[in-house]
């Protein structure tokens, strides 16, 4: 359920189900680049199934499943493999989460 002047975004459960994986996780930045995108799925970084549509449950479920089988919980970053240049990185607060991609940025490049 949602209320509030405006309407939630379609990754509104996306976002909640990382929240949910631990109290300390206090940002969730989600981001489109291409470049970042293909390194991220070529480098085997952790990556939803490509048949998972972003914005439903299914994609929650997806990413709660990420977290507790490969190694999501330790890097904090995952590509959206069937949401075409979707990332997402989270933390404690912006400054961790923004380092995460800034990682995996430097890394790219």
């Amino acid at each position: 359920w949602a209320s509030g002047q405006y309407p939630p975004s379609s990754e509104t459960l996306s976002h909640a189900a990382i929240y949910a994986l631990d109290p300390a996780i206090g940002c969730v930045l989600h981001i489109h680049h291409p470049q970042l995108w293909r390194y991220a799925l070529d480098q085997g970084v952790a990556a939803t199934s490509p048949q998972v549509a972003y914005g439903t449950l299914a994609m929650a479920r997806e990413i709660s499943r990420l977290y507790h089988e490969t190694d999501l919980a330790q890097y904090r970053v995952l590509a959206m493999a069937g949401h075409e240049d979707g990332i997402i990185a989270f933390g404690e607060n912006p400054d961790e989460a923004g380092r995460v991609l800034m990682r995996l940025f430097v890394d790219a490049t």
